[in-house]
């Protein structure tokens, strides 16, 4: 089993599997859990923020493709 688990590191760890995103205060990003494996690396914060925070929210693919549907094919 550890050796299935190292391969496993090292090939979601190959060059060109990985994409970082820099998000800023206020943005959002919309990741499909069925296509991809998500985190977040290290952050480091400056001195004078409070703090950081992540909102996760969920919701089923049929609800997200209706809502689209309803707003950008009328």
């Amino acid at each position: 089993m550890e050796e299935a688990l190292e391969r496993w590191d090292e090939v979601i760890n190959e060059e060109g599997r990985k994409v970082v995103v820099g998000l800023e205060e206020g943005d959002c990003m919309v990741v499909y859990n069925r296509r991809c494996m998500h985190g977040r690396e290290a952050f480091n914060l400056k001195q004078e923020e409070e703090g950081r925070s992540i909102v996760g929210c969920y919701t089923g693919a049929d609800e997200l493709e209706s809502r689209w549907r309803c707003l950008f094919t009328t």
